[in-house]
């Protein structure tokens, strides 16, 4: 399916602010939606905050309604999530992805909403944005990366890092392909869906945070044993915060020595330890566009822009 690009953001703009996930906390989203508004956009709430069911932002129905809403309204020019936490898989079957397809608009969020992010890239071929979210736009680097990736058409060339952070590769090597990849147990939770879409040939990142090493482990082994790794031209394992605690006292075993088992010794360049995670710098990621992962420059080179 050809890459489906929205059109850019632009002074003024309209943005949609939905939660298809978890619910966000007050405070954390008004500071998000004051730092939108003092940038020069306008902000149109499509929330259910009176509907929190459990650790939901409300029942399914509800969330899948205002995603398809925020979609729908021919206002609305960009759709940032307030947050990612649980539940965005309970209503991918609930998404009119024909109406994406027809009207295609900028998309932004990580985590949980994973998810969403590689349904829409299934069903639809929309380049949506792998980024910071409302209720927590972080640091300078994240909010100025989110505008630049949002904003311009151009090719956003080599990843910038920030201060605190160098590229470093377990494995040395070029790749080039499409930009693919998210939350590790999201995309893992895809097999076996409609919505799982194919990486061959692509370059996958992967996140994720509170998560017990064993089950990264397994994780992985998933990915292995349905032919994921045989199929990719190189491997981001990113950000994995808080995923080293031991399930119980006398049984560890340390992230490196996990990925050296599954990549140590993999024919396509394995990088780690870049900004696309929940450690407090992300940069924002436009999803399907071709990039190149390289070894010997160090770097994640983003060939194309993922707006028109």
């Amino acid at each position: 399916m050809k890459l489906l690009k929205p059109k850019a953001l632009f002074p003024g703009a309209t943005i949609g602010i939905i939660a298809p996930s978890s619910w966000a906390k007050d405070a954390r989203l008004r500071r998000g939606l004051k730092w939108l508004a003092k940038t020069g956009f306008k902000v149109r709430l499509f929330l259910s905050p009176k509907q929190k069911y459990g650790f939901l932002s409300g029942p399914d129905f509800v969330r899948a309604r205002l995603f398809n809403r925020a979609f729908a309204d021919p206002e609305v020019d960009a759709v940032i999530c307030a947050r990612g936490g649980y539940g965005a898989l309970r209503m991918l079957d609930k998404i009119d992805f024909d109406f994406v397809h027809r009207h295609p608009k900028i998309f932004v969020g990580f985590s949980d909403i994973t998810a969403i992010h590689l349904a829409l890239y299934k069903k639809t071929g929309l380049s949506s944005f792998h980024g910071p979210m409302a209720a927590d736009f972080g640091t300078a680097y994240n909010r100025q990366n989110l505008l630049r990736m949002l904003s311009s058409k151009m090719p956003a060339g080599k990843v910038p890092f920030p201060k605190n952070l160098r590229p470093r590769f377990m494995r040395r090597g070029v790749a080039a392909g499409p930009l693919l990849g998210g939350n590790l147990s999201l995309i893992v939770k895809l097999f076996g869906t409609p919505y799982q879409p194919s990486f061959k040939g692509a370059i996958l990142f992967l996140e994720d945070v509170g998560e017990y090493p064993h089950r990264i482990d397994g994780y992985l082994a998933q990915l292995r044993l349905a032919r994921v790794f045989d199929q990719i031209a190189g491997l981001i394992l990113a950000d994995f915060k808080d995923c080293e605690r031991s399930p119980r006292p006398g049984v560890r075993m340390p992230l490196r020595r996990i990925f050296e088992d599954f990549f140590g010794r993999a024919p396509f360049p394995v990088a780690l330890g870049f900004p696309f995670g929940h450690s407090g710098n992300i940069f924002t990621l436009p999803l399907g566009v071709q990039a190149v992962l390289d070894s010997g420059k160090g770097s994640l080179i983003l060939q194309e822009g993922g707006v028109v």
